[in-house]
């Protein structure tokens, strides 16, 4: 067994059954959206910062731009936008260890649940023999998710990949190019509907779960800091006015 079966494909399988086991339910969508909220619940954290991290690039936008356009030399360019980041209490690294953490885990589930959609997936060699398995029911709505994901199944991953994408750019703040932005508001939410059409179901009711999931997390975390961040500006106590 390689290093990332054991790492993450084999844990994240365990997981996934351990959650149906317990709640007695053995439907593949119900386990997939369980094992979705504990994922995000474990990079909660790393996304709260990371939801910081780009509110308060926002407000440092155009000092970051007066550095890059009034010093031309690198090494003390480099020098100021960290000192800048220090000042403002950004880690820079922090979308990046987000986003280090996370591939793995979605490359992990991303097979765990495919296996599981196309009849692949070992129960003797994966599972742990503390894990109690059942027969796994495939269906979802209408949806066979070990059937091709189909159009329906692509359209809402798109979709939900789209609203997810735009939301972060609009309501976070997000300093990007033009290019970037079409990146992540049509070019994502394009690959997302592909390979859930092309795959099998499974995969594209876990990007689907993953998006909806990710949206309410991203509502929720955004309204909490900012409800902080006016309680702190209250809390601030106002000078009296100078007497005349």
């Amino acid at each position: 067994m390689g290093f990332f079966f054991t790492t993450f494909y084999q844990p994240i399988a365990n997981v996934l059954f351990w959650v149906m086991d317990v709640f007695n339910n053995y439907n593949l969508a119900f386990g997939i959206l369980l094992l979705v909220i504990i994922v995000k619940l474990v990079v909660l954290p790393l996304s709260v910062k990371n939801t910081k991290f780009q509110i308060r690039m926002k407000a440092i936008t155009d000092d970051l731009k007066k550095i890059r356009d009034t010093i031309k030399d690198k090494k003390e360019q480099a020098e100021k936008t960290l000192a800048l980041y220090k000042k403002a209490g950004i880690n820079p690294f922090t979308p990046f260890l987000l986003l280090i953490i996370q591939i793995p885990i979605f490359i992990g589930v991303f097979f765990v649940v495919r296996d599981l959609g196309q009849g692949d997936f070992s129960y003797t060699d994966t599972l742990y023999s503390s894990i109690v398995h059942q027969p796994i029911d495939l269906q979802f709505l209408f949806l066979n998710l070990a059937d091709k994901g189909g159009l329906f199944i692509a359209l809402l991953v798109g979709i939900t990949q789209y609203i997810l994408m735009h939301f972060s750019q609009k309501h976070l703040g997000t300093t990007v190019s033009k290019a970037q932005k079409i990146v992540f508001t049509v070019i994502f939410p394009i690959v997302a509907g592909l390979i859930s059409f092309f795959f099998v179901a499974a995969v594209g009711v876990y990007w689907l779960f993953i998006n909806l999931v990710s949206i309410l997390q991203e509502c929720i975390v955004l309204h909490t800091i900012r409800q902080k961040e006016n309680r702190t500006q209250d809390d601030i106590p106002v000078s009296p006015p100078d007497n005349v």
